[in-house]
């Protein structure tokens, strides 16, 4: 799967970013390459390693995107206009809010915004 992105497990281990992505962590953003067809797309991502519901563990790509999907829920928790326009103004919520993550076990979780974040 690495190398199809133009990516080696040496690459990530020598960036630190393979340490980060081990600890069930987003790497930083780092260059990938999609294959697609005859022609290739390059951009920048952020990579996971994530479970899916039978436990195997694949990776995530996290593309870069120029402005948070606040629109969409997230982790099962839809933001309200008015919290839509303290993120986008402030960066943070100012409160805890609850979200579910896949695993289903719901959390307290602060909800901050930063131009990496939207990535």
């Amino acid at each position: 799967m690495l190398d199809s992105l133009g990516l080696s497990h040496e690459r990530l281990e020598q960036s630190g970013e393979l340490e980060k992505m081990l600890n069930w962590q987003k790497s930083n953003l780092v260059s990938i390459a999609i294959p697609i067809g005859d022609t290739t797309i390059y951009t920048e991502a952020r990579l996971a390693f994530r479970t899916d519901n039978e436990g195997n563990i694949g990776l995530a790509i996290h593309a870069m995107r120029k402005e948070p999907q606040l629109d969409y829920p997230y982790m099962g928790y839809k933001f309200s206009p008015e919290e839509k326009e303290q993120l986008l103004a402030t960066g943070n919520l100012g409160k805890t809010i609850e979200v579910t993550p896949k695993s289903g076990e719901p959390f307290a979780a602060l909800s901050l915004y930063t131009s990496l974040m939207a990535r």
